[in-house]
């Protein structure tokens, strides 16, 4: 998993299209959860991976189903997380330009400030 991890990574740092999904409808993040991989996981989030609903489910649905506890639990914690929220697996750089586009680590406050 951790070369996955990195080439995730590496992808999402040049601009891959985070919810570009397969011709059967699976996305990254569901490829993750079907797999168990955790880390992945949190590392779409912070990109602002979509949870929405695919031909196969939600990702907590899919990381449930195929056994995988401790990444639905994380799924269910983390709804409604800003990318900022996503802190441990955000590099120095991303965070930085999340902060200079206005991001916030709480839903909303941004829309709250400006008005």
């Amino acid at each position: 998993q951790e070369g996955q991890l990195e080439c995730v990574r590496l992808l999402l740092e040049v601009g891959a299209a985070i919810d570009q999904a397969r011709q059967d409808g699976a996305t990254p993040l569901i490829m993750a959860c079907f797999n168990g991989h955790l880390e992945v996981a949190k590392l779409l989030s912070s990109y602002g991976a979509s949870r929405a609903a695919t031909p196969f489910g939600t990702p907590e649905e899919v990381a449930t189903e195929e056994g995988h506890a401790d990444l639905a639990a994380w799924l269910v914690a983390s709804r409604g997380w800003t990318p900022l929220a996503h802190l441990e697996t955000l590099t120095a750089a991303r965070a930085l330009s999340l902060l200079r586009s206005g991001a916030s680590l709480h839903e909303g406050e941004r829309d709250r400030k400006s008005t």
